[in-house]
C-alpha cells in the first residue's frame, strides 16, 4: 500500500515537475521570468554577486562527488545497502540529467530575450543539486535529525 502511495506521489512529482519546466521554457511569461531571474545576477550589489559566486563555486565536481560517496557511505554504515544505492542514483542522476536536459530540450526562440539568451539556463545545475543532496541527507540520517537536516537543507537550496 504505501509502495503504491509512493509511485503515485513520484508521477505527481514528475507530471508537476514537466509542467513548470514546460511553461519555464514554451512560453512568454516562464521565458520572460527565467531572463529576469537570471539576468538579476548582473545587477546585485557586488558583496551580494561575490557571496553567491563564492558560495556556488563551492558546488564543484570534487565536492559533488565527496558529498554524494559521503552520503552513500553513511546509508551504507547504516547497514542499508538499497538506500545507499538510492542516494547515489539521486544525487549522480539528478546532476547528469540537469546537465543533460539543457542540450537535449531546446528553448523555443519567442522573441523575449533583450540579451539574446536564447539557450536554457535550466534547469539549474546549482539547484537541482543542492535540492538531491538536501532529500539525500534527510534520506540517511536517523529519523530524529529529519527535521533538522531538511531545515539546513532547505536553506542552503
Amino acid at each position: 500500500m504505501i509502495a503504491r502511495r509512493l509511485a503515485y506521489a513520484a508521477l505527481a512529482a514528475l507530471a508537476l515537475a514537466v509542467m513548470v519546466f514546460w511553461f519555464a521554457t514554451r512560453t512568454v511569461a516562464g521565458q520572460e521570468f527565467g531572463d529576469d531571474a537570471y539576468e538579476a545576477r548582473f545587477v546585485a550589489d557586488p558583496s551580494v554577486r561575490d557571496a553567491a559566486r563564492d558560495f556556488l563555486g563551492l558546488l564543484t565536481h570534487g565536492s559533488l562527488l565527496l558529498v554524494g560517496a559521503s552520503l552513500v557511505i553513511v546509508a551504507l554504515l547504516r547497514r542499508r545497502p538499497r538506500l545507499g544505492i538510492g542516494v547515489g542514483v539521486l544525487v549522480f542522476g539528478t546532476a547528469f540529467l540537469a546537465e543533460v536536459l539543457k542540450e537535449v530540450i531546446p528553448r523555443p526562440e519567442l522573441g523575449v530575450d533583450p540579451f539574446e539568451l536564447a539557450h536554457n539556463t535550466g534547469p539549474s545545475g546549482h539547484a537541482s543539486i543542492s535540492m538531491a543532496i538536501a532529500l539525500a541527507a534527510v534520506m540517511v540520517v536517523p529519523m530524529r535529525w529529519r527535521v533538522p537536516v531538511a531545515a539546513v537543507g532547505g536553506v542552503l537550496v
